[in-house]
């Protein structure tokens, strides 16, 4: 008498060598698998492998000749498969896809990792890098700098070309006591929506905005913004931002797989070098500069915090934010480091 056939499954049958369908059925007697397709019946032997179990995902039976039987059916598929005694537990993409809470702690994990990682890898590498660069290099980058800011940010001074020669000879002076060389120049700009700022330039210029001449007219006040702006020049610090603002860029780049974000790797170090600043380290190593350079030169010891004093008259209260939680140390702490002993 024969047995009653077991549970089945429908689905499409690909013969080995060839990628034409057959409608299929596999069924399960007695704990033994059958097969059939194009009207025959074939026993399924030993050895087969069986996809794993996904979600919206056929399933499939590969036979040891290489046909193939392919389901939708995949709760179907999987209670015959346990019929005949198939464990079917799945690979790791199964287990991933079970385990998607744990899967997606691990991922933010990895990435804070990662991203701490960088935060302490990325400062130190931008450091040695900036040092390794050649003098001539860096000037050539500070006057690609200076080009690009001249298209997208700043406009032509209008100062007299007297006020121009007066500033520059008492540029020269703290460059020339500083031992910079006359490379480092000084260069004029009307500051738009950078207002009243000085900028360093990798290897020179420095940049000084009309806005701040017509803020702070005083020589001694002029001469601290102009030694601070030396001391980033000293310590390469433009050079670091820049680099470290295309590592960043390039580690954010590489992990999310957006290649087109490379593409704008020159001008996002250029705006980061005007838009991020520098660090609360930075500028006070730059303010320490300015107020022994200061000092070298013959200027007044109190021009840095009389600079810093008129700056902070013009702006809002993110002038002290830097105090806790920014990486810039606020003007009043610079002011009151920077005011004679």
């Amino acid at each position: 008498m024969p047995s009653d056939p077991g549970p089945t499954v429908d689905g499409v049958f690909y013969p080995a060598g060839t990628s034409r369908p057959l409608a299929a059925t596999l069924t399960a007697t007695g704990g033994t698998l059958s097969l059939t397709a194009g009207g025959l019946i074939r026993p399924v032997p030993d050895g087969f492998r069986v996809s794993e179990r996904l979600t919206g995902v056929a399933r499939a039976l590969t036979l040891p000749d290489g046909g193939r039987f392919v389901t939708e059916d995949g709760s179907g598929f999987s209670a015959l498969l346990a019929t005949c005694g198939h464990r079917d537990r799945g690979g790791l993409m199964t287990r991933l896809e079970q385990r998607g809470r744990l899967v997606m702690v691990l991922l933010v994990a990895l990435t804070l990792l990662l991203v701490l990682g960088l935060r302490l890898m990325i400062p130190a590498a931008s450091h040695w890098l900036a040092h390794q660069i050649p003098p001539a290099i860096e000037r050539q980058i500070g006057r690609g700098t200076l080009t690009t800011l001249d298209h997208g940010l700043f406009s032509p001074t209008t100062l007299p070309e007297e006020e121009q020669r007066r500033l520059s000879a008492l540029f020269n002076r703290l460059r020339d006591t500083a031992g910079l060389p006359p490379e480092v120049t000084l260069e004029f700009r009307q500051g738009n929506r950078l207002k009243a700022n000085a900028v360093a330039l990798p290897g020179g210029p420095v940049v000084l905005t009309d806005e701040m001449v017509a803020l702070i007219p005083q020589d001694d006040a002029l001469a601290g913004i102009l030694a601070h702006e030396l001391g980033h020049l000293h310590a390469r610090h433009g050079l670091q931002q820049m680099i470290r603002s295309s590592l960043w860029l390039v580690s954010v780049t590489l992990y999310i797989g957006d290649d087109a974000g490379l593409s704008d790797l020159v001008s996002g170090s250029t705006l980061a070098l005007i838009d991020s600043g520098y660090s609360r380290d930075d500028e006070r190593d730059a303010d320490t500069y300015a107020l022994a350079l200061t000092a070298r030169a013959g200027f007044s010891p109190g021009g840095l915090a009389d600079a810093l004093t008129a700056l902070r008259s013009t702006c809002r209260t993110d002038c002290d934010s830097g105090s806790l939680l920014s990486t810039h140390p606020g003007l009043t702490e610079r002011i009151e480091q920077a005011r004679p002993r």
